[in-house]
């Protein structure tokens, strides 16, 4: 028996298969992440946020997305997020608040505070102190 192929090559059609489905799909899906802020590498991962809705669970599930959540590092504890999914090299972090998430990343787009977001500490710290403050001014 022969197999064609290697690793990097399946996985690179399940990230294919994998932003085929979302694409197609009846949820509204952001990029989000190194891809969304222009800081990406050639090997970079995509990463996309949605609205935590009561069908989302069992959608990611019915296309072979893996529920992550409880091996991501503390570090990347954003307030916003439900859970992370994942399939290849393709992320879906559930949020509890899609329109306040999307806001914030378009805010931070264009600021010049964007130009630190290659370091993730500091990317991490921001993002925390920008979903603060936001938070404060809708309560």
């Amino acid at each position: 028996m022969t197999i064609i192929g290697t690793p990097e090559f399946v996985e690179m059609s399940l990230t294919q298969q994998a932003l085929m489905e979302i694409q197609g799909s009846e949820y509204d899906f952001h990029l989000t992440g190194s891809r969304f802020f222009n800081t990406e590498k050639k090997d970079s991962d995509y990463d996309f946020f949605t609205q935590d809705y009561l069908s989302l669970a069992d959608w990611l599930r019915a296309h072979d997305f893996i529920n992550i959540t409880q091996v991501m590092p503390t570090s990347y504890a954003d307030p916003l997020v439900i859970a992370i999914y994942q399939k290849g090299k393709v992320h879906i972090q559930v949020v509890n608040d899609a329109p306040l998430k999307q806001d914030i990343q378009e805010c931070l787009k264009t600021s010049p505070l964007k130009n630190g977001l290659g370091n993730k500490g500091y990317a991490r710290d921001l993002w925390r102190l920008l979903v603060s403050v936001a938070k404060s001014q809708t309560e």
